[in-house]
């Protein structure tokens, strides 16, 4: 007999599992229990096993039990010991997904424990070979908690962490046996409540750094291509006129950043960019709006404003500027996430914040060679009219007729709420 039948059925998903040891860690250390009522919950093991089925974890006892092989008890009775332990586990509202118990011991009274060709007994890991043929467990997100240095061992066995209980048997051999430890626990806790606590914080630590590192990895493909897209444009992209070298549309169109964040930039930067663009013979194009909730009208204007020229620069107002034009309530979208998801379109080139009511300092500052205004005005109502015709910039009325504004969104957004 390798386990008891008392494992749960398999879910879709690999989870983290916590191997548990019984005596002296989830129960009183008795010596070897031979009846039911003798078996007792240490104080907060209920509390501890709870968290984890609360948390998603897997909470699988495994436990040597040589007193069935030396005859101390048979198997009716070691049934019944675990079945009084999931009853008072369950009245706590905990329970263990699985029990797995070796009985076997070299000088077993029954021949059938006596040899172990499968390591079932601790700190062989059969026991944890078995549980993940039965059981969805990550064994990367796992651990041991027990209050022997064999459980230390056990899981330094399986690879992965080991937490060592003072309960049981853990005050005495911490005290004076550590100095001949092999392997060293991962943590020390005083109860099975500490070492769950220590499990659970080292989890989020771990999914935390892991999720740092994807960043970073990310971070790091995305300047990565970058840098290759733009040698490579670079090179692809001059061809020699009258013995200078200037860059082709194509080369100048490659500037675009590897990620839309990246395409949201200063108002000096945005100036840089539109007289590069310029000196490379191309047409600048500048429009504005608030651009809270994008909507198809937004999506017209900036591309026809796109081919009015060869590069687009896109002012947004601010949350302060748009909220001093629209009133209280507004913006529903703050102004970084508006420029990003503008900056998303393949119209786009450069996306610029800007903290005034009007563009007047965006076209002092940029220069851009066009001006595109939506349908919502004419020539004569462009507020940056003045500044544009002082500058030499055209004035472009761009886009479909206006049937739509994010007012309109949003008010029928609240009333189908309110309905």
């Amino acid at each position: 007999m390798n386990s008891l039948d008392l494992h749960s059925d398999m879910a879709e998903t690999l989870r983290p599992c916590v191997f548990l040891d019984r005596d002296g860690t989830v129960t009183r250390e008795a010596g070897y229990i031979n009846h039911p009522d003798r078996i007792e919950l240490l104080p907060g093991a209920a509390a501890a096993i709870k968290r984890l089925n609360k948390a998603g974890i897997l909470a699988i006892l495994t436990t040597n039990q040589a007193g069935l092989a030396r005859g101390y008890f048979d198997e009716a009775v070691m049934k019944a010991v675990f079945d009084r332990l999931n009853e008072l586990l369950a009245k706590q509202g905990a329970r263990l997904d699985a029990i797995y118990c070796s009985p076997h011991h070299p000088s077993a009274k029954d021949e059938r424990w006596r040899d172990d060709p499968d390591q079932m007994r601790k700190p062989g890991i059969g026991m944890i070979r078995q549980a993940c043929r039965e059981h969805p467990i990550d064994m990367a997100r796992s651990y041991v908690v027990g209050d022997k240095h064999i459980d230390v061992i056990f899981a330094s066995r399986a690879g992965i962490p080991g937490v060592m209980v003072m309960s049981g048997y853990g005050l005495g051999e911490y005290t004076y046996k550590r100095d001949t430890w092999t392997e060293q626990p991962a943590a020390i806790a005083d109860d099975i409540n500490g070492a769950v606590h220590w499990i659970l914080k080292d989890m989020k630590e771990k999914e935390r750094n892991a999720k740092d590192e994807v960043r970073r990895a990310g971070k790091e493909e995305r300047r990565a291509k970058s840098e290759g897209r733009k040698k490579k444009n670079a090179k692809m992209g001059e061809h020699q006129t009258n013995g200078n070298s200037v860059p082709s549309n194509r080369a100048y169109r490659s500037l675009a950043p590897a990620h839309p964040a990246d395409a949201v930039v200063t108002r000096e930067e945005a100036a840089r960019f539109g007289r590069a663009a310029q000196a490379a013979g191309k047409k600048v194009v500048f429009a504005n709006g608030c651009f809270d909730i994008l909507h198809g009208g937004h999506i017209s204007y900036l591309n026809d404003a796109r081919a009015e020229g060869d590069v687009l620069i896109v002012g947004v107002n601010s949350d302060a500027s748009e909220r001093a034009i629209k009133g209280a309530g507004r913006p529903v979208m703050p102004g970084v996430e508006r420029a990003e998801l503008l900056a998303g379109m393949e119209a786009v080139d450069r996306v610029v914040i800007f903290e005034e009511e009007t563009a007047e300092a965006c076209l002092r500052e940029i220069r851009p060679d066009v001006h595109a205004k939506g349908t919502d005005y004419s020539a004569e109502t462009v507020p940056e009219r003045a500044i544009a015709a002082e500058l030499g910039i055209r004035v472009a009325i761009t886009g479909d007729p206006k049937q739509n504004a994010s007012k309109l969104i949003m008010k029928q957004i609240r009333e189908g709420e309110a309905g």
